[in-house]
């Protein structure tokens, strides 16, 4: 499942845990319930050795627990990664809630570990990028002012150690207006006409929530729900599957089918809704929709993962051009020094 990013509900929520502390305390948690222990002496256990914001969590949940209070109206008062939520419901009412907690722990380690590859990959380029952005900027703000009133005094004249880089002339600026123009349209057409090739940022929004609500769906109904408890519990986490999940049940109620009702909503893909029409006449949907689920998953890796790799040498090439803006800062006054200098 992919643990997403919300407008109301983010990151870290109100709790101030990451994703990797989240893996590890459902992990731990699952494998103390699965030995017998309740899930207030499993988290007294959980709590030991861990870092404060965890600790403070873990003990206020445990004390809530011995009062009676359901884990599910805990962890939705935590305002964290809500496609989790449905899970721990279905845990509590199955009573197989410690096999949920691991299943969340191996969807949270993985993503973890995914954002993590993508950090270590842009570390570099964004430390050399940075660094050299900020002695430019030092250079610019402390150096050029000391250089100018410097050079004033040998007459020389102020514009020698302006760089003038940006002077592409009315034409080139005219050009690049244009193209900014034509591009931004292009993406609010796309993203307008239903039915045709959508734009770059719909196409993202419609392979997130492909992911997200194959994987939701499928998880529920792999675990036994019918398909209207698997939508009814979905209804609950908060985000976009949540209101998709409503949307598609009162379709349904109404007598529209699945597909139909899916291809009503603003996100599905042609994709989602024929993988949807093939699992019903297979009698599989919950396995389809986990084939596709992981298969959008994949995509949405592979996308940021060519992001990653475009925007390393973009990084480094900005870092060059700071670089070279120096180097003309400090060479145009130097050669007219030599040639008042230097007859």
């Amino acid at each position: 499942m992919v643990a997403a990013k919300f407008a109301k509900w983010s990151k870290k929520g109100k709790t101030g845990i990451s994703l990797e502390e989240w893996a590890d305390l459902w992990e731990d948690w699952s494998r103390f319930a699965e030995t017998g222990l309740s899930l207030d002496a499993a988290l007294d256990v959980v709590r030991k050795h861990r870092k404060p914001p965890v600790a403070r969590l873990v003990e206020r949940w445990g004390e809530s627990l011995r009062e009676g209070k359901p884990l599910s109206a805990l962890y939705a008062s935590s305002g964290c990664y809500p496609l989790w939520l449905p899970l721990v419901r279905l845990g509590e009412e199955t009573g197989d809630l410690a096999g949920m907690m691991a299943l969340i722990a191996r969807e949270a380690r993985r993503l973890h570990l995914h954002r993590a590859q993508i950090r270590s990959q842009l570390a570099y380029p964004l430390a050399v990028t940075g660094l050299t952005a900020a002695v430019a900027v030092l250079f610019l703000a402390v150096v050029v002012p000391s250089l100018t009133a410097f050079y004033g005094t040998l007459g020389i004249g102020q514009e020698a150690v302006e760089f003038r880089g940006w002077s592409i002339g009315p034409g080139g600026w005219a050009v690049l207006a244009m193209v900014a123009i034509t591009a931004a349209l292009g993406m609010f057409r796309g993203m307008k006409r239903r039915g045709r090739e959508p734009g770059f940022l719909r196409r993202g929004r419609m392979e997130a929530f492909t992911s997200e609500w194959a994987h939701g769906v499928g998880t529920l109904l792999e675990a036994g729900l019918s398909l209207d408890d698997a939508l009814r519990h979905l209804s609950f986490c908060g985000g976009r599957v949540a209101a998709a999940a409503r949307f598609v049940r009162d379709r349904m109620l109404a007598g529209r089918t699945l597909p139909e009702a899916l291809e009503e909503w603003p996100l599905c893909s042609e994709e989602l809704r024929a993988v949807t029409e093939m699992g019903l006449r297979l009698g599989r949907l919950d396995a389809v929709l986990l084939v596709l689920a992981e298969r959008s998953r994949t995509r949405r890796m592979r996308r940021a993962e060519r992001l990653v790799r475009w925007m390393e040498p973009a990084l480094t090439l900005a870092a060059g051009l700071l670089a070279l803006a120096l180097f003309v800062l400090f060479y145009l006054p130097t050669i007219r020094i030599i040639g008042k200098v230097v007859p």
